[in-house]
């Protein structure tokens, strides 16, 4: 992915554009765009061919641990232990390479509204029309011919231009504000930067290596309690508790259970009472660090009051696929409470008949739904 900047502050009237007024650079590998400001997994896993996880990889294997995983060491110990696997510091000897969502995070950039991208043959196609415009100059077009060389086949760039008041109205800044401005993206464009292309690249040539940390963490607590609907509502109402103690040992059992089964519930407890968590002793515990970047999506939010706060958890739920019709009814419940009867004052209690029942999901979602075996009785939290 490659940037073309065209500045028209040099400009005067009726000048073509000047070697001074071009600049390319590349920026790294393209992902795609989308509308939402977090990268979706999707992207990257679209590059990547990682084949589905079976612990008899694990079988002494020797391991490559890359960057900012949310696998602490003492549960990758437990892996070690129970396969006779090991770690090494050269992922060219490795069996097996550890990365994690939070990596790809760390390695993706993002820009709002960049124009839109064109292949190599289309950039091509801008190039004569530079010459055909005669809105250039023999070292200005020599750039864009550079730049145009330095293309791979799948390739892609974006032109961009610095706009100034009283620059943007002669004929070569018209010309290209007009080109740009009909051929303008929406939302986010993503791309891995450019001082983390050789990694990405190796991971696309060693893809059949890859696995990624949740699948160890998974494996690691695979003996680990698997939280009920009643320990949820247990342990929600700990964390409320004004007992340190008894909060701080609700944080124990959440970072010590198996987080990938029991996701549903803790991402409800961490959506609604992260600035309560934040504050019981044992939140910079190494196990609850781990389990605050696996649920690192449910830990922003605010503005509960507002209904797009429940909206982005069911969103989040859906693309991690641990939305179920018991969460369903506690976010219910909550934009109910924090929407309705606290914003607009609408009570169950009132004279019109009206609960949280009458918060219905769109069929788009409703059929994302787990229709998962809940651990207890599935006791309705209304």
């Amino acid at each position: 992915m490659y940037t073309l900047k065209i500045n028209p502050h040099n400009l005067k009237e009726n000048d073509k554009f000047t070697f001074t007024c071009l600049h390319w650079e590349e920026d790294g590998i393209y992902l795609g765009n989308s509308s939402d400001w977090r990268p979706s997994a999707k992207m990257w896993r679209a590059h990547l061919n990682v084949g589905s996880f079976d612990t008899a990889r694990l079988k002494d294997a020797k391991m490559y641990r890359f960057p900012h995983l949310t696998l602490p060491r003492e549960k990758l110990n437990i892996i070690h232990e129970k396969y006779g696997s090991r770690t090494v510091r050269d992922k060219d000897k490795s069996d097996l390479s550890i990365v994690s969502h939070s990596y790809f995070d760390k390695i993706t950039e993002s820009r709002w509204r960049l124009p839109q991208f064109l292949s190599k043959q289309s950039f091509y196609v801008f190039y004569q029309e530079c010459i055909d415009q005669n809105v250039m100059d023999h070292d200005a077009l020599k750039v864009v011919k550079e730049l145009y060389d330095h293309l791979d086949d799948d390739s892609v760039v974006s032109l961009d231009g610095s706009y100034y008041w009283g620059h943007d109205n002669k004929p070569a800044a018209k010309w290209f504000r007009k080109w740009t401005d009909t051929n303008k993206e929406s939302g986010y464009t993503y791309f891995i930067k450019k001082d983390a292309i050789d990694d990405f690249l190796w991971m696309i040539k060693n893809s059949d290596e890859l696995v990624f940390d949740e699948e160890l963490i998974k494996e690691s607590t695979a003996d680990s309690v698997v939280l009920s609907i009643a320990e949820y509502e247990r342990l929600n109402t700990m964390v409320q508790s004004s007992d340190q103690e008894n909060s701080s040992l609700a944080l124990e059992i959440m970072a010590n259970c198996n987080v990938v089964k029991s996701k549903t519930f803790l991402a409800l407890i961490f959506y609604y009472h992260t600035e309560k968590l934040r504050y019981i002793t044992g939140w910079n515990h190494i196990n609850v660090k781990s389990l605050r970047k696996t649920m690192s999506s449910y830990t922003n939010a605010t503005h509960f009051s507002y209904a797009g706060a429940h909206d982005s958890l069911i969103r989040q739920m859906v693309e991690d696929d641990i939305l179920t019709d018991y969460a369903v009814k506690v976010i219910s419940k909550e934009m109910f409470l924090q929407v309705l009867e606290k914003t607009y004052g609408l009570q169950a209690k009132g004279v019109f008949k009206i609960d949280p029942s009458i918060l219905v999901l769109k069929e788009e979602y409703k059929s994302k739904i787990k229709h998962a075996n809940l651990i207890g009785e599935p006791a309705l939290p209304f």
